[in-house]
């Protein structure tokens, strides 16, 4: 067997005598990553390749080149390594490429320039993947002052690291609940607030089948009781962040999302409030918290075969500057309406995480897959919404925007009691219309 080993830009080749004894000779030495690379173009034939980790971690970093190109149908493998952490940066190399990985489509949407100078944003889940880029964006629209509340602590410590740079007199942090009536009036009474981002939910579907009362407790009754507080202060401009899970609901996290879109929709009737609001519905942002992308990451770390739910199982992806550029504009916009992105055609899990295999080993297996079947509540594939709401959709350059319109799901005396906060009684909403 004919077998090239790529190690410390450094090529051996070993080849079989005509004694039948395994000879090594070293054929090549580089200098650089680019001598590796002519050296591939010249497609030199050999049964197997090996490869050293820290080398492929180069390799996959050069923005001008796709190792993979030039090795044909050759199986490649990994040099053996004694210490595990050697695979670490290969997949932080990985983790730091995830757009690259696979070709998402390009949406940019209109940018928002200059609609958010001198205004003061209130962010609530500023901490989390979407809100901490939100905020930096926002900062970057010259906002007079962005407030940042969110819950975990950990999370404010990483946006407080991430904000390190960035003016201080810009820029207020709150650890605490977007659902706590005093903090909400200290905010709104210590600062003029022009806007307030909801991006602040528990949004695990697992979890929130297990915990449907935490479900309700934190992504309706917080939401509530920030609608009442925004209102009660005069700040008319809400932007509430949803997900493609709120269409047609299976799942408890969905319905609670879609039950606060329609609070939402509602609360200037019920509330006899005057919000100018926008919904903004997400698929799997890639690269954030939670999302699929980051889980196959770790596992690839930890050297673990990667969970699949189901091998027919797809998720629309975008990106997270798509998802905060969707922000902007539908917070700029503000006509009572539902943002949705383009996201085009969905993604197959298993072709993901076959992405991401090649990426370290360049050889799939399927025994590197494990399939654990979905979890209550999960669908094999999400809408981006109903056909109900197709009646009253237009669709504007790469972005799908729902009127509101009315439909039977709730009675008004069945709304009048969520405002009232009967929290107990959601689920027997929800029971009701998964029949």
């Amino acid at each position: 067997m004919n077998i090239l080993y790529l190690d410390s830009f450094e090529l051996s080749f070993q080849f079989e005598s005509d004694k039948g004894n395994a000879v090594c000779e070293k054929i090549s030495a580089f200098e650089n990553i680019d001598g590796v690379i002519s050296f591939f173009r010249q497609r030199l034939r050999f049964d197997l390749i090996l490869y050293n980790p820290h080398i492929f971690m180069q390799l996959i970093l050069n923005e001008d080149y796709r190792f993979e190109k030039y090795l044909a149908d050759l199986p490649v493998r990994c040099l053996p390594y004694s210490n595990p952490k050697n695979i670490l940066p290969i997949a932080q190399a990985i983790e730091d490429k995830l757009i690259d990985l696979f070709p998402l489509q390009n949406n940019e949407v209109e940018e928002a320039v200059d609609s958010y100078c001198g205004k003061c944003v209130l962010v609530t889940g500023a901490g989390g993947s979407i809100g901490s880029e939100l905020v930096g964006q926002l900062i970057d629209n010259r906002v007079s002052k962005c407030i940042c509340l969110d819950l975990s602590e950990f999370s404010v410590f990483n946006l407080k690291r991430k904000l390190a740079s960035r003016d201080k007199d810009l820029v207020s942090v709150y650890v605490g609940s977007y659902g706590d009536k005093e903090l909400l009036a200290t905010i709104f009474q210590k600062y003029d607030v022009d806007l307030v981002i909801n991006a602040a939910a528990y949004k695990h579907v697992s979890i929130m089948e297990d915990n449907p009362y935490a479900a309700f407790t934190n992504n309706v009754s917080n939401f509530l009781e920030l609608l009442r507080s925004a209102k009660v202060f005069g700040v008319k401009d809400i932007i509430q962040i949803s997900t493609d899970k709120a269409a047609s609901p299976s799942s408890i996290m969905g319905f609670s999302k879609f039950l606060c879109e329609q609070l939402l929709a509602n609360a200037n009737r019920f509330m006899d409030a005057d919000f100018r609001y926008s919904i903004v519905r997400f698929g799997n942002v890639v690269g954030s918290s939670g999302s699929v992308a980051p889980i196959f990451v770790d596992n690839i770390k930890n050297s673990h075969k990667l969970n699949i739910t189901h091998r027919d199982v797809n998720r629309f992806m975008m990106k997270i500057t798509d998802a905060v550029n969707l922000i902007l504009l539908a917070s700029r916009i503000r006509r009572n309406e539902t943002y949705i992105l383009d996201m085009g055609q969905a993604y197959k899990i298993i072709d993901v995480a076959q992405t991401m295999l090649k990426y370290t080993n360049f050889s799939f297996d399927e025994t590197m897959l494990n399939f654990v079947g979905l979890e209550k509540g999960e669908k094999l594939s999400e809408t981006l919404f109903t056909d109900f709401e197709k009646s009253s959709m237009k669709k504007k350059d790469k972005v799908f925007v729902l009127k509101y319109t009315p439909d039977s799901t709730f009675t008004d005396e069945e709304l009048a009691s969520i405002y009232a906060g009967n929290v107990p009684s959601l689920q027997e909403l929800f029971s009701r219309i998964k029949l």
